[in-house]
């Protein structure tokens, strides 16, 4: 299965690219990431997107044990499609999409961790109005949920597991999370699926 998705997301990665050399844009959502993590391996290969002829946007798959440490580190068990994901490519760049780096698993991080402004303004807003969230929603626990991707400069565009809550497939939810709200994936190979979709076909649907 991952074969497929990897596969698919590389495409639209790829394909993206393409249309940023003849219609050039300031940003393919790689920057904020490259300035956040010079040292890390996946940056460095976001750092040469667009300037040379890269074919393949992923990584070599992490090891079981670095897989353990980050749980460990987290309090957490990953959703087993997205351990599969990162046993399969540690990591992953999708210019110009919507989820545009599926950052490696040592990066993986709680939410509330590097954005305490949108933690306490949702917090601010569950508590204001109590109807915008009931108890399982995760706006409630924002801060807990585990942060999966690093979006573009200006965007609130994150990619979040859930780890508190079990969808109807019995992984926790993968939440796509913006400034509007959300949209939610029964598993995060769902998500996964979603990103490596032709732009147009997400648009016709």
């Amino acid at each position: 299965m991952w074969s497929k998705l990897l596969s698919d997301m590389n495409a639209e990665g790829l394909k993206n690219v393409e249309l940023a050399r003849s219609e050039p844009i300031e940003d393919l959502g790689l920057t904020s990431f490259i300035q956040k993590f010079p040292n890390s391996p996946l940056a460095q290969l976001a750092s040469r997107v667009g300037k040379e002829d890269i074919r393949w946007l992923g990584q070599k798959g992490a090891s079981p044990e670095q897989i353990r440490t980050a749980e460990a580190r987290l309090g957490v068990s990953f959703p087993d499609s997205y351990r599969q994901f990162l046993l399969a490519s540690n990591g992953f760049l999708i210019p110009g999409s919507f989820c545009c780096v599926l950052l490696p698993v040592d990066l993986v991080r709680r939410f509330g961790d590097d954005n305490p402004d949108i933690v306490k303004l949702w917090k601010a807003l569950v508590e204001e109005d109590p109807n915008l969230a009931d108890e399982d929603d995760y706006a409630c626990r924002i801060g807990d949920t585990i942060q999966i991707s690093e979006g573009p400069l200006d965007y609130d565009l994150f990619a979040l597991l859930d780890t508190a809550s079990t969808s109807p497939e019995g992984e926790a939810w993968t939440i796509m999370h913006t400034r509007q709200g959300c949209n939610e994936y029964e598993t995060f190979a769902k998500l996964a699926e979603e990103i490596g979709k032709p732009s147009q076909q997400r648009v016709d649907e």
